[in-house]
């Protein structure tokens, strides 16, 4: 995710340095064979344009609005992410727990639900982003906090082979939950219950962003609408050779184009790129939180951003 206070140009070079190039030598050829060819007269009427300009806009602001949409609803289901995994720790730390006094085995219980915890938000964002197995090995199977693993050698053989493994982790979260209270009906169990659900529907929700497209005619002709609109925009505007003249053009329908792309890259919150919700930073969030609720050194830092973006 792109940070605000950041200019970053190297980011913007890359989203509009090629686009402005192109239209600018393209309104360079208009301008030149319009002037020297004496053929201006065949330049679309400026009063049309504005007509298709006004007409597209519309329908670009339509886009854009509806990526922007997906993306913060990406950003307020991970930040619920946060807030469930804090409210687990606590719960983990308040009720799972049989006197004042905790046991080594109700400490090493709740070391094992936290890392558990830890380890389901970095597989899910490794599934959502869609990484490879070299960062599943390195940053789950063999990751070690504290000298210990995020999943015993039995939890890593069975999750290994599942499709999804950020749903089987909740599962294994809740059949332990569900072992200490006996299976029983105990508040403290319903209601931790009720948060292992919670989370399970932040993680439909994201999974419903990830899978769910636009309608193919609503993004497709948004496209073609835009290309075409910065195609307009030149043989209509540039009818000197001015240096003025035909960089503004070509700025003018680079800004149209670039408000599209943005739709575009917004559509999709999880895809690893610069536009992306920053879910490697709440991740780390989430780690340092619950470790330091249950009292395990933690010499994480949280994430800061690198060339203006936060991962």
């Amino acid at each position: 995710m792109l940070i605000n206070d950041k200019f970053n140009v190297y980011q913007l070079l890359r989203v509009t340095g090629l686009k402005f190039l192109a239209l600018f030598i393209l309104a360079g050829a208009v301008a030149i064979t319009s002037t020297q060819l004496e053929l201006r007269h065949l330049l679309f009427p400026t009063e049309l344009v504005a007509i298709i300009v006004a007409a597209v806009s519309i329908f670009l602001a339509f886009r854009i609005n509806t990526g922007y949409a997906r993306w913060w609803q990406a950003r307020l289901v991970w930040g619920s992410f946060v807030n469930d995994s804090r409210t687990l720790g606590m719960y983990v730390v308040a009720m799972m727990r049989k006197s004042d006094t905790l046991s080594d085995d109700e400490a090493e219980l709740h070391r094992r639900i936290i890392y558990r915890q830890i380890g389901y938000v970095n597989a899910f964002r490794l599934q959502l982003r869609g990484q490879g197995e070299a960062d599943w090995s390195q940053e789950i199977w063999r990751r070690k906090i504290n000298g210990l693993p995020l999943f015993s050698e039995a939890e890593a053989a069975l999750l290994e082979g599942k499709s999804n493994k950020a749903t089987q982790i909740i599962m294994l979260q809740a059949a332990e939950v569900s072992a200490f209270f006996d299976h029983g009906e105990d508040y403290r169990h319903v209601t931790m219950a009720g948060l292992l659900r919670d989370i399970y529907g932040h993680q439909g929700q994201s999974e419903a962003i990830k899978t769910t497209v636009l309608a193919w005619g609503y993004a497709f002709y948004t496209r073609i609408l835009v290309g075409f609109l910065a195609g307009i925009i030149i043989f209509s505007q540039v009818n000197d050779l001015s240096l003025p003249a035909i960089t503004l053009v070509a700025f003018i329908a680079t800004v149209f184009v670039t408000i599209e792309q943005v739709g575009r890259n917004l559509d999709n919150p999880f895809e690893n790129s610069f536009n992306d919700a920053p879910l490697s930073t709440l991740c780390r969030v989430i780690e340092i939180d619950l470790l330091q609720q249950i009292g395990q050194p933690c010499d994480l830092k949280p994430l800061t951003p690198v060339n203006g973006r936060l991962n």
